[in-house]
């Protein structure tokens, strides 16, 4: 799993190109929407962009942020972008996480739940 809390990390993480312009759109809104309002965006506090790897839809995420298995994430939403799909997980009001996962390998009961969240 990928953490990835600032464009400087987007820059570190070595993702495939389409993966890249994603991950770097969602960071940008994330702080965007913090600074819309004069505050400024702190990951810790507010939540950070995660990027499953092959192996990752099996084991316990907490080290990452995410105290499940991607498996039982219990999503707020899950939408496409491409062959990504790509998860919100919402802690309480003030932390959410955003999880990329790669469509073409994500399988089993991980694929099962973010296929059940799909927004329409």
């Amino acid at each position: 799993m990928k953490v990835i809390k600032s464009q400087e990390d987007v820059q570190k993480a070595a993702l495939p190109a389409d993966l890249h312009v994603l991950v770097t759109e969602a960071i940008q809104n994330l702080i965007a929407a913090y600074s819309e309002y004069g505050g400024q965006y702190e990951p810790d506090a507010h939540g950070y962009i995660l990027v499953a790897e092959p192996g990752d839809e099996s084991r316990d995420l907490s080290d990452a942020g995410l105290p499940y298995r991607l498996a039982d994430v219990p999503w707020e939403a899950v939408q496409r972008h491409g062959h990504y799909f790509y998860g919100i997980y919402l802690a309480n009001n003030d932390f959410g996480l955003g999880v990329y996962a790669d469509s073409r390998w994500v399988n089993g009961a991980a694929r099962r739940n973010l296929e059940a969240n799909l927004d329409p």
